[in-house]
């Protein structure tokens, strides 16, 4: 990722860490005095059995139905999923809102670098606004993602449950769980954050791959380079293209499958989820120029 992907990565990853702190600071009131009532309750239980007057099967009966059952903790859920689904909204219109500079800046960072190898071309530049103009009529312009509600309340409501159902299956204390639900919040923050830079990588590396277009439909022959994140997070698939070159409307091929450049959302998910590589062009010649003679 670019020095300018990067820097606005960092502003996102800030703006989205943000969102989901206040999202569990708002849930955290809920979660507590639900727990609190329950603490009493079980206690008393606890009680019951240590006095004989119910079997270790009964409470945990109980247990488990007054948790995954009750109308208090069914209301705590759904508010959960509903605020957690709200933050996971605002999160994904922050990316959206980035994507439009990503893709031009990209896009000019590509075009001076042409200018500079093809003496006496000149390659047209895009700003910002006229990139999110475009978007609005080019849907696959920019790789913008919008949250699937039914979906993602879906997701936040099973997991919820998951987690209290862990809690009881492990005889977790009630702070223990309520502890437990609170850190749903961070695997959707985790997740924001993933989508945060899969979409950053897409847009940074659509908009070099469209001026490589540009320039090959003014007659300059294009090749596209990919450059690798070398580290300890890179994928193995990816580290083996790092410095392939193939031309502007060829796709890489690893054996995850044929990717046009990371970030690609028509790849294999598993060839685009979280990464950070990028496209470096290539001038490869020129297309000669179409006689004048008509004889």
């Amino acid at each position: 990722m670019s020095k300018f992907g990067d820097a606005r990565m960092r502003g996102l990853t800030k703006r989205i860490q943000k969102i989901y702190a206040q999202a569990k600071w708002e849930l955290t009131e809920k979660v507590d005095s639900f727990f609190a009532d329950f603490k009493r309750l079980d206690e008393k239980q606890m009680a019951l059995v240590a006095a004989g007057k119910l079997t270790e099967k009964g409470y945990k009966t109980w247990r488990s139905n007054k948790l995954l059952m009750g109308e208090k903790y069914i209301d705590l859920r759904d508010t959960m999923a509903d605020r957690l689904l709200n933050a996971d909204q605002i999160a994904m219109r922050y990316v959206n809102g980035e994507l439009p500079a990503i893709y031009a800046h990209n896009f000019n960072q590509v075009g001076r670098g042409i200018e500079r190898k093809v003496k006496g071309y000149s390659f047209d530049l895009v700003n910002e606004n006229t990139v999110r103009k475009l978007a609005t009529s080019k849907k696959t312009l920019l790789p913008y993602k919008f949250v699937d509600g039914h979906k993602a309340t879906r997701w936040n409501t099973k997991e919820v449950n998951s987690q209290i159902l862990q809690g009881i299956l492990q005889g977790e204390s009630a702070d223990q769980m309520a502890q437990r639900l609170l850190n749903v919040t961070k695997m959707n923050e985790a997740s924001a954050l993933r989508n945060a830079r899969t979409a950053v990588t897409s847009a940074q590396n659509k908009g070099r791959v469209d001026a490589m277009k540009q320039a090959e439909d003014d007659g300059v022959i294009m090749g596209k380079e990919w450059i690798a994140t070398k580290d300890e997070r890179t994928r193995d698939a990816h580290a083996e293209l790092d410095r392939v070159v193939v031309k502007v409307d060829e796709p890489f091929e690893n054996e995850i499958g044929e990717i046009m450049y990371p970030g690609d959302p028509d790849a294999d998910p598993a060839n685009t989820y979280n990464c950070r590589c990028a496209v470096a062009e290539v001038v490869l010649g020129f297309k000669p120029k179409e006689s004048d003679d008509n004889g």
